[in-house]
C-alpha cells in the first residue's frame, strides 16, 4: 500500500513539532527554561525555530526549546521525517498513513507518553485508525478490529518495543504485506519517534 503526500501538506511535518511545543510540562522540570529573547543566532537560524516563533507558540519548556540544546537536532529530526512520511516525486512515501499513525501510537503507548497519544489522536482517526483501536492502544491492550496488515505492524512494532527483537514469524509475517524499503521506513519512523518521547519523558514534558 503506498500514499503520496502532495508538498503543499509539507507543515504536517511540524505536526508534532507544534502539538509539542504547544503543551505545558508538568510536574519536575529536569532542564531550565529557555525564553525567546534568550536564543542564540545559532538557535534562532533553525528554520523550525523560526516558524514556531513567527506563529507565536514559543513555549519555553517546550519540545522546540528542549531539542535547542543541540541547534541543529530539530532539523535533523525534520530531515528524517521528511524522508520516510513525506517522499519526494522520485522517491514517494512508502507507507500509508494508517501504518504510520499506528507505529506513532504503538511508540507513544509503549512509553506512556500522553503528550504524543493526546497530540496524534486526530490525525490517527484521519488517517484511517478506529476509535477502538486507539482506546485498546491507550489502554496497553491489543486492538481486536485491526485489518490483517495493521495486526502485522503491530505485532512486529509491539514485539520490537517490548522484547527490543522480532522472531522470524512475525518478521515474515510483516513481509508478506511490506516489502524490505517498507520496513525499514517503518522501523525508522519508530526510532524517530522513541527518541522524541525518551526525550520528554526525561524533561518532564508528559502532558497537558
Amino acid at each position: 500500500m503506498t500514499t503520496i503526500f502532495p508538498h503543499r501538506l509539507i507543515a504536517a511535518l511540524l505536526l508534532t513539532a507544534v502539538v509539542l511545543t504547544s503543551f505545558a510540562a508538568t510536574g519536575k522540570l529536569r532542564f531550565s527554561a529557555i525564553e525567546k529573547e534568550s536564543l542564540s543566532e545559532a538557535q534562532r537560524a533553525s528554520p523550525a525555530i523560526a516558524r514556531t516563533l513567527d506563529a507565536g507558540r514559543w513555549n519555553p519548556n517546550g519540545y522546540d526549546a528542549l531539542l535547542l540544546r543541540n541547534p541543529g537536532l530539530m532539523e535533523a529530526q525534520l530531515a528524517v521525517a521528511r524522508e520516510v512520511m513525506l517522499g519526494t516525486e522520485d522517491d514517494p512515501v512508502t507507507l500509508s498513513k494508517d501504518l504510520i499513525e499506528l507505529a506513532i501510537m504503538l511508540v507513544a503507548a509503549e512509553w506512556q507518553n500522553d503528550v504524543l497519544l493526546t497530540g496524534h489522536r486526530r490525525s490517527a482517526v484521519s488517517a484511517g485508525l478506529s476509535t477502538q483501536t486507539l482506546e485498546a492502544l491507550m489502554s496497553g491492550d491489543k486492538p481486536v478490529d485491526l485489518s490483517p496488515e495493521q495486526l502485522a505492524v503491530y505485532n512486529f512494532g509491539h514485539m520490537l518495543l517490548v522484547k527490543h527483537q522480532v522472531d522470524d514469524g512475525t518478521f515474515n509475517r510483516l513481509h508478506e504485506y511490506l516489502d524490505e524499503r517498507q520496513i525499514v521506513d517503518l522501523i525508522s519512523i519508530m526510532g524517530m519517534y522513541t527518541n522524541s518521547v525518551m526525550l520528554m519523558n526525561v524533561a518532564g514534558i508528559t502532558s497537558h
